[in-house]
């Protein structure tokens, strides 16, 4: 489920994304999880001409506007893990990877 809303009555937008898939494993504690994700925005009102994005595979943030040269910069993308509730939900101790 991908819910999008504005912010807080402003032009900023905050989306979401839900997965719910419920199903019994063998031994899950010998299991290993991994997530890939990243974000690709449209600012220009889905023409594609000024975008941004950036991925965990990826140390590079992109920003590309149209008529100008690609922009590339160094930037760590913060995964955050919440439970339902938005209280930090630790995997493995943790709950935030840089």
């Amino acid at each position: 489920t991908k819910v999008c809303a504005d912010t807080n009555g402003t032009n900023e937008r905050s989306c979401s994304c839900t997965v719910d898939r419920t199903f019994l494993t063998k031994n899950p504690e010998q299991q290993r999880i991994v997530l890939r994700h990243g974000f690709k925005v449209d600012l220009s009102e889905r023409h594609g001409q000024d975008v941004l994005q950036h991925s965990i595979m990826s140390p590079m943030f992109r920003k590309q506007i149209w008529g100008e040269s690609l922009q590339e910069e160094p930037k760590e993308l913060l995964t955050v893990i919440l439970a339902t509730d938005g209280s930090p939900c630790k995997v493995g101790g943790r709950s935030e990877w840089p």
